[in-house]
């Protein structure tokens, strides 16, 4: 009799590999994370265009909502006090409009005088440069004469440069400047006003309770670490305007206030701030001062007093609270510096703290008593301890 051939197990068959497969199955898992990388992409190119062609609306938008998180907590503290949110956001944006008129009275007059001395003060600099401009001059005279050798016309052309004052400049720039102004106001009373309708309308959109709870806690860290930041920085900022402006006084230069409240204001810029302010007081110190190293002296004293402030005060100040990865806080005051200008740069470090409390609470988490996000670190809230309740007390007879 023959024997049966024996079939072979169908799950036995299943578990051995075929040839190539694994191969396959590698290249298809490449290609999948190849095109899911490929659409992130797409969608973050798709992302920046759209907001530098939406720049003037979004701009003051984005501004308002993060000026907003910053003075949550103010509002919260007033509502303690029985004030209701209208009144309190109210009030808050009055004190903002006080604050930037009287900066404007303070820094107007000042810098509509400078700006009239501007050729004045390129002449200086002209002056002070011509040193380094020989080697450039020499290379355009060498240029010119190739350029006649070649039997091109070395005559000049005559260009009708006119002149445009401040005023008009201002007139040109006043709508469209006073709409985003509006739109900024409006749209920081109103985030203001109803912050914890648009909380709780954000949690109702998550349809778990873990999605809920992470986003309660993204909301609640940002305005912890964007207050704090602010208020902080601008303590820091204060004084370095107070010892600029007095350091300016001591080396006589003139409206010492200005350049004082310039190191406030561009010192909330990281960076490019700082460097701007200082190109502008090379200028200024070549016209009040004689001589290369005198007119220096105001750009190297405020270099010393800003060294001082970012490398010993706000590191002492911020250091257990908030700390950034310089080159990261580059990158992202570069990206909002193009992307959306001057404004861009002011907001370019919240954007950057957002962005660390949101990954923070999205990646998965690591065990350590505190959560570290590109440099970063955010505390965790205290655990109350519920007291222990105390057992009846037992009779001696028992």
């Amino acid at each position: 009799m023959t024997q049966p051939i024996p079939r072979p197990d169908p799950g036995v068959s299943a578990a051995i590999p075929l040839p190539g497969a694994s191969r396959r199955r590698q290249g298809t898992d490449l290609v999948d994370q190849a095109s899911r990388l490929a659409i992130i992409g797409l969608f973050a190119m798709a992302l920046v265009v759209a907001a530098v062609q939406a720049r003037y609306f979004l701009v003051p938008v984005t501004a308002a909502m993060i000026v907003g998180l910053t003075l949550g907590p103010t509002v919260d503290w007033l509502g303690r006090w029985r004030i209701r949110s209208y009144l309190a956001s109210t009030l808050l944006i009055v004190l903002i409009g006080m604050l930037l008129y009287a900066l404007y009275l303070t820094l107007a007059i000042p810098l509509d005088n400078w700006a009239r001395r501007l050729p004045e003060v390129w002449d200086k600099l002209a002056v002070h440069l011509r040193a380094i401009r020989a080697p450039l001059d020499r290379l355009e005279e060498v240029s010119r004469e190739m350029e006649q050798g070649a039997g091109g016309d070395s005559g000049q052309v005559a260009v009708k440069v006119e002149e445009t004052t401040m005023v008009t400049t201002f007139v040109m720039m006043a709508p469209p400047l006073i709409a985003q102004f509006m739109l900024f106001g409006a749209t920081l009373f109103f985030f203001l006003a109803n912050r914890t309708r648009l909380r709780t309308g954000l949690l109702m959109l998550c349809l778990t309770r873990d999605a809920r709870l992470k986003s309660a806690r993204i909301i609640r860290d940002t305005e912890y670490l964007l207050s704090r930041y602010v208020a902080w920085i601008s303590l820091v900022n204060i004084a370095l305007g107070i010892v600029t402006g007095f350091a300016m006084y001591l080396l006589d230069m003139p409206s010492p206030a200005l350049w004082g409240a310039l190191a406030t204001i561009f010192n909330f810029i990281p960076y490019l701030g700082p460097a701007t302010l200082m190109v502008i007081l090379v200028g200024v110190g070549s016209v009040t001062f004689d001589g290369l190293l005198y007119a220096l002296s105001p750009a190297l004293v405020f270099f010393c007093i800003n060294f001082l402030e970012g490398q010993i005060i706000t590191p002492a100040v911020l250091g257990q609270r908030l700390t950034l990865n310089p080159f990261v806080v580059f990158l992202t005051l570069g990206f909002c510096l193009w992307v959306w200008g001057p404004v861009g740069a002011f907001v370019a470090v919240p954007f950057l703290l957002i962005g660390a409390v949101a990954g923070n609470h999205l990646r998965p988490r690591r065990p350590g008593p505190s959560t570290a996000v590109v440099g970063t670190t955010i505390p965790r809230a205290r655990k109350v301890r519920k007291p222990a309740r105390a057992e009846p007390a037992r009779s001696p007879g028992r």
